[in-house]
């Protein structure tokens, strides 16, 4: 994929446990988006890593994704 996003974006995605593979690692699979929820947050078609990611959360029967690189990814390009 080897985006590239800014500072602001970077520095707000503090907790992120892959170490920003999304952006570096041409064979990181994210996972996929369904929806825009609110600024912010994507509600997800289905979890890769339902555990793991510190920027999941479960409301009910869907995943949302608060990460501010997947946000920036997916709003700046379509990914």
């Amino acid at each position: 994929m080897l985006c590239k996003i800014s500072h602001d974006v970077r520095k707000n995605t503090d907790r992120c446990g892959s170490n920003f593979q999304c952006l570096t690692d041409n064979n990181f699979v994210m996972c996929p988006i369904e929806k825009e929820l609110v600024e912010g947050a994507l509600v997800i078609k289905r979890m890769k890593w339902p555990f793991s990611c510190k920027y999941s959360l479960n409301l009910r029967d869907k995943f949302v994704c608060t990460c501010p690189t997947r946000y920036y990814l997916y709003t700046n390009h379509g990914l």
